[in-house]
């Protein structure tokens, strides 16, 4: 779970409008370091470093999506409460689209 303070830019007021259209949007996160892979399993090791976040319509996790929550006007831009739901509720969507054909 986490906040984004979505800022007054041009580039904001686009996703402001997005989400405000009810566009399922994701969110990614970018980063360098070394991964370990060890009997199937891939581990980030401690020289990882978080570059930034982006929102995506495809995210990095397949399922990290940005859900707006309480919306709040502040000086420097809007701010959404959002949360990543878990990959139950969106195999859910999958399977739904499979069998509709979407």
């Amino acid at each position: 779970m986490g906040k984004i303070k979505v800022l007054d830019t041009p580039s904001g007021r686009i996703l402001k409008d997005l989400i405000n259209a009810g566009v399922k949007l994701g969110i990614s996160s970018r980063g360098l370091g070394s991964v370990k892979e060890s009997m199937g399993v891939t581990t980030v090791e401690e020289d990882f470093q978080l570059i930034c976040f982006d929102i995506v319509s495809e995210p990095s996790t397949p399922d990290a999506y940005v859900y707006p929550g309480e919306k709040s006007k502040s000086k420097s831009g809007f701010k959404f409460s959002t949360r990543l739901r878990e990959q139950r509720e969106n195999n859910i969507d999958n399977l739904f689209k499979k069998i509709l054909g979407d």
